[in-house]
């Protein structure tokens, strides 16, 4: 994903650094990904994650949907 710079220096982003986009209601809001960011989601329950498997299996179904229509 390409920032433009404005945004990387307002949000305190630096070639490397993590990223997280995330969706909140109808917006997508980016933040840089920190250490205590990054641990939480390494020691967490997990429900994150299996959240976004479960967000990313819908957008893939949906993908392969839009795919099929496409090409009939």
């Amino acid at each position: 994903m390409v920032l433009p710079k404005r945004v990387r220096d307002v949000l305190g982003i630096k070639p490397g650094d993590e990223v997280v986009v995330e969706r909140v209601g109808g917006e997508a809001r980016i933040r840089r990904v920190d250490v205590g960011t990054r641990l939480r989601g390494m020691l967490g329950s997990g429900d994150s994650l299996r959240e976004l498997e479960l967000e990313h299996r819908r957008e893939l179904e949906r993908d392969a949907r839009r795919a099929g229509r496409s090409a009939g």
